[in-house]
């Protein structure tokens, strides 16, 4: 099973999609939690602003994020199977507001993609070819989900913020905010009502793995270079737990130099 997952990753793509049409099975019982309906749908998008500009202040502060221009994190993972767990180190690094790079290391080999406008590309070993319009769209739908890219630009007019409920899990409540961007792709984020800081993500999968629904929680949040970064992640899909990912190394603000996401 591990080889196959890794011939997956390495010849077909993203990581995310090959996974999860291997790994999605009967979606697991949730348990029941309170919810209650948000305001007046003309109070629900202030509201979405003001819980999301106290999450930003409490992560670190509006111009702390505002003078991130790149950050680099680097991940340990383990890929749970039915029987066997595969370990994948990943390091991303993301150039603001729409440049990434990804390099996943497997026992098979190792994988690069970069999302870098028009030179969008790929490398296995050492063959180099463009990225699919798949893998680019599940790289930019990765861009538009990531919290700091959020937190830089919460405020933008790009976006849609709506306060969509009040949950409470395990006597824990939580700011329920739906966040959607104009080419339709939204995600949810719950946001800790004492502490402010970001709980747990939602959102859609790609059609070509199922249409899952995927949930990262985070959790071990530190401080770095002024902002909160939660070290231990945990990734669902509908309810199975089959990614854990451990953050390794935060770099912010590096030299990266000019053709650091062209290709070499």
């Amino acid at each position: 099973m591990i080889k196959i997952f890794g011939d997956l990753i390495l010849k077909r793509g993203c990581v995310l999609p090959c996974l999860l049409s291997l790994l999605l099975l009967a979606s697991a019982t949730v348990a029941a939690a309170h919810l209650s309906i948000a305001p007046a749908q003309e109070d629900a998008y202030s509201r979405g602003r003001e819980i999301l500009r106290k999450a930003v202040e409490a992560a670190g502060g509006v111009e702390t994020f505002r003078n991130i221009k790149n950050f680099t994190i680097v991940t340990q993972n383990k890929i749970k199977g039915r029987q066997t767990t595969m370990l994948l180190k990943v390091t991303e690094t993301i150039l603001a507001p729409d440049k990434t790079r990804q390099v996943m290391e497997l026992e098979q080999g190792t994988r690069v993609q970069v999302l870098n406008g028009r030179d969008s590309w790929k490398q296995i070993n050492r063959d180099v070819s463009p990225l699919s319009s798949l893998e680019k769209k599940e790289m930019q739908r990765g861009l538009f989900r990531d919290a700091i890219i959020l937190f830089s630009r919460f405020d933008s007019t790009d976006l849609e913020i709506k306060h969509f409920a009040d949950e409470t899990l395990g006597g824990v409540k939580y700011y329920v905010l739906q966040v959607k961007n104009q080419t339709g792709d939204f995600f949810k984020l719950y946001i800790d009502a004492l502490t402010n800081l970001i709980y747990k993500k939602t959102y859609q999968g790609a059609a070509e793995a199922g249409l899952a629904t995927l949930e990262e929680v985070y959790s071990d949040y530190k401080k770095v270079e002024g902002i909160q970064i939660p070290y231990h992640t945990i990734v669902r899909a509908n309810g199975r737990q089959f990614i854990e990912a451990v953050v390794l190394e935060v770099r912010i603000n590096s030299d990266l130099g000019g053709e650091f996401f062209y290709r070499k």
